[in-house]
Parts: structure tokens; sequence; C-alpha cells
């Protein structure tokens, strides 16, 4: 009896050690490069006033370090285009919203008993971004000497995403995702005039209609 407790304790002492002590990351390699798209067509925006319907360019590219077997961290940049219409005063036009976006984010793994550990499995991201965006006015009819810019503003979003991210050995790798995001309208210049006001509150009404909700995909490559 006491020989069997001891051998299933020792079978057992060596499942957990080599379990807990699998290097961190795939085959060992923790960093990763990765280019990745949004795709949502929004949720209030998805037709214009003429019915057309609204085409968001949201690109970018990220990196991923695998801190432990649960963790890792990393940067983000982003460019993002979306169509924006406005009504101020009986000047009605279509405008193109631009935004460049830097953030940090933090990607939580799924850790399973069967083995998967970061970058592998199931994950939630949280994120944060600083978003530098401006106006061009398509049709120069907002303002009455014709002028193309609008101005440029700034902001914060942060975001969640529930996702999964695989390797195709010995380097490619894949992920999809849901994400849902919240801009803070912290940061903004404060507008000078009605006019500013106005423009200020329409785009940040169109960021976070944009961010609210977005399904993202991604390819990368295990670097090292």
């Amino acid at each position: 009896m006491i020989f069997r407790t001891l051998f299933l304790f020792l079978c057992f002492s060596a499942y957990s050690f080599s379990l807990f002590s699998q290097t961190p990351g795939f085959t060992g390699k923790r960093f990763i490069l990765s280019a990745e798209a949004y795709a949502f067509p929004s949720v209030r925006f998805i037709f214009t006033a003429d019915r057309n319907f609204i085409f968001h360019k949201h690109l970018g590219i990220s990196t991923e370090y695998v801190l432990n077997r649960r963790f890792s961290a990393g940067v983000v940049a982003t460019r993002l285009n979306a169509p924006l219409e406005y009504d101020y005063q009986n000047r009605k036009g279509n405008a193109l919203l631009t935004s460049t976006n830097f953030g940090v984010h933090l990607k939580i793994y799924t850790f399973l008993r069967r083995g998967n550990i970061a970058p592998v499995g199931p994950y939630q991201k949280l994120e944060i971004q600083y978003l530098r965006y401006h106006m061009t006015d398509l049709d120069r009819a907002f303002y009455s000497d014709g002028r193309e810019a609008l101005g440029a503003l700034r902001d914060w979003v942060v975001s969640f995403t529930i996702g999964t991210q695989h390797v195709l050995p010995p380097r490619l790798t894949y992920k999809w995702g849901i994400q849902g995001g919240w801009i803070l309208n912290v940061g903004q210049v404060f507008p000078f005039s009605e006019a500013d006001k106005y423009l200020s509150n329409i785009s940040t009404s169109r960021l976070r209609d944009h961010f609210a909700f977005n399904v993202t995909v991604g390819i990368g490559y295990l670097l090292f």
C-alpha cells in the first residue's frame, strides 16, 4: 500500500514538473509581429443619408512578447479612415475622419492542463490607445471660405477583446476575436467656437460608434 502510494506520488510529481516547467512561448519563441484588420460597418452609421454603404479602413501592426505561460504584453499602432457626414446651420456635406493610434496591451491566456500556454489558445486582451485624428471636408461646404481641413483632435480609447490565437509550425500565427471599446473623451482641445464644438461632438460620436464593436483578425510571425 505504501509502495503504491509512493509510486503514484512520484508519477504525479513528474507530470507536474513537466507541465509547469515548460518553456514560455511556442517552443521557446516569445516575440510575435502581427498585421491586423478590424472589420465592422458600425452600429448606427451603417448607411449614409442617401443609403450608400459606409466602409471603414482600420488596419494595424502589433507586437507581442510572452511574459510567462499565461501573460503577454505588447504595443500596437493602427490607422483608421471613416466617412463622416455633417449638417451644421444648413450646411451639409461629407468629410473623412483619419485617425492614427498608438497603444499598449496586456493579454491573459486561458491556461488548460492539456498544455496550451501563451501564445496559443483563448485569450482576453485589455488595450489602451492614444488617438490623434483630423477631419477633411470632402465637399468644402462646412466653412464659407471653402477650406478643406476641419481641424485635428486627440483622445483615448480603452478596449477589451476576447479571442483565440494559434500557431502554424514553425513560425506563422493567426488569430481572431471580438472587440469592444469606449472613447474616454479626454484630452480634447477646448473648442473655441460653436463650429469647433459641433465638429468635436460628431467626431467623438463617430469614433465611439466605430470602437463599440469590432471583429478583429490578424496574421503574425514568430521572430524569436
